[in-house]
């Protein structure tokens, strides 16, 4: 997950370096598509095989250009298939949330309060998308089954006019989704993940405040009670580390996973002792 709105590269292009086979990448940048792509504010970048003939592809989010599917041909270029244009995106992820077997794209959207569902047509296209609500206006998006029903359910972390919030939209099972409940904060929520903090195999709640105001920032989370409800907020404060981007992977083979996190020009983890 990326909420980095900095250009690409010098050039503003997209680009791919190629694995070497031996954990490194060759020297020569070979642009995804030359003359054909605009990148105008980059967002986030997810690989998978959308169209199922066994080459990655690409979903490239860009803050003012929306959603753009590349998809892969094999030599490390790609050709452009669709794209849903609509300004606002920060951060995008890929799952199956109708069940019919090919990828959908989940949109996050800080230019209002909602984000955006496309479904999948199995070729590398995408439907026209659906607009869910949420507790604010959105800065991440993590995706996973929290109350053990088998449907994909949705998280946001959210900006408000005066506080933040973390969303929870209940999946259907058919690409749609119930209604958000929100937890609230003081400060904006600055991103919020999924992942078994206490080894229960229940999906607990982590999120990071950024506070625009002097305040200090925190890292929070509930601890999932087996149904997709959570309990009391557990949280510590973070001085003056505001970490803008999280995620969660167990890092040192514990069962357990740990928080790897981005905060300005630096890397942060921190180890899982819930």
């Amino acid at each position: 997950m990326s909420a980095s709105r900095s250009p690409l590269n010098s050039n503003d292009s997209a680009s791919v370096f190629l694995n070497g086979g031996d954990g490194t990448f060759s020297n020569e940048e070979i642009p995804v598509l030359p003359g054909e792509l605009e990148i105008n504010n980059p967002s986030d970048v997810v690989i998978d095989d959308l169209n199922s003939d066994g080459v990655d592809d690409v979903v490239y989010g860009d803050y003012n250009q929306g959603v753009t599917v590349l998809l892969g041909l094999g030599n490390g270029l790609f050709t452009k298939t669709n794209q849903h244009q609509f300004s606002g995106l920060t951060d995008i992820g890929l799952a199956d949330f109708n069940q019919d077997g090919d990828l959908d794209v989940v949109a996050s959207n800080d230019s209002s309060q909602k984000l955006s569902v496309f479904l999948g047509s199995g070729d590398g296209t995408l439907a026209t998308g659906t607009e869910f609500s949420v507790g604010g206006y959105s800065n991440s998006v993590d995706v996973g089954d929290v109350n053990g029903d088998g449907n994909l359910d949705l998280i946001t972390g959210n900006t408000g006019y005066s506080s933040g919030s973390v969303s929870l939209l209940l999946g259907l099972g058919n690409g749609s989704f119930g209604a958000a409940t929100n937890y609230f904060e003081d400060d904006s929520v600055a991103s919020a993940a999924l992942g078994d903090l206490d080894g229960d195999h229940d999906l607990d709640l982590l999120w990071t405040t950024d506070p625009g105001s002097g305040l200090v920032p925190t890292l929070s989370w509930r601890l999932n009670s087996g149904s997709g409800s959570f309990g009391e907020t557990n949280q510590f404060l973070l001085e003056e580390t505001e970490l803008e981007q999280v995620e969660l992977a167990d890092l040192d083979g514990d069962g357990y996973p740990d928080l790897i996190a981005l905060s300005g020009g630096s890397l942060f983890t921190f180890r899982n002792e819930i």
